[in-house]
């Protein structure tokens, strides 16, 4: 038996559902920032994005401090960060839009976790702050 990722027929045969998810979401704020002038990462687009013109609740991890770096926006459940997005145990920054978001350790939302209320907004500029640099391998945002 080969390690690896196990993903069922059914799972394979629909993954283009979730990158044309994740494709419109990033569209979405593309089109938003374009027609706001507003960068698409800045606090201002994801405060318009949830409040005036919701594409979605985001959450926003990035690989560095002070929302630098490589940035992934993760609208709903993810079970593994390392799976398709390649992000497990990078985030060092995160915002949140309109919605809990909660961190974990491990996979499958298991092991220590780390909540961040955004009502209407929040942001954590470097999470070592809070003990969970480097730490995230799944997420939710309740």
């Amino acid at each position: 038996m080969t390690y690896g990722y196990e993903i069922n027929d059914l799972a394979k045969e629909e993954s283009w559902r979730m990158f044309r998810i994740i494709g419109e979401l990033v569209e979405g704020f593309d089109r938003l920032s374009e027609s706001t002038g507003l960068h698409p990462t800045s606090r201002e687009l994801l405060i318009k994005a949830a409040t005036e013109e919701p594409e979605s609740d985001p959450i926003l991890l990035f690989d560095k401090v002070d929302f630098q770096g490589n940035w992934i926006i993760l609208s709903g459940p993810w079970w593994n960060l390392g799976s398709w997005l390649d992000f497990d145990n990078k985030a060092s920054s995160m915002l949140v839009v309109l919605g809990i978001g909660v961190l974990y350790e491990d996979t499958w939302w298991r092991g220590d976790s780390c909540w961040f209320f955004g009502v209407p907004y929040y942001e954590e500029p470097d999470l070592s702050s809070v003990g969970f640099d480097n730490m995230a391998s799944s997420a939710l945002l309740l």
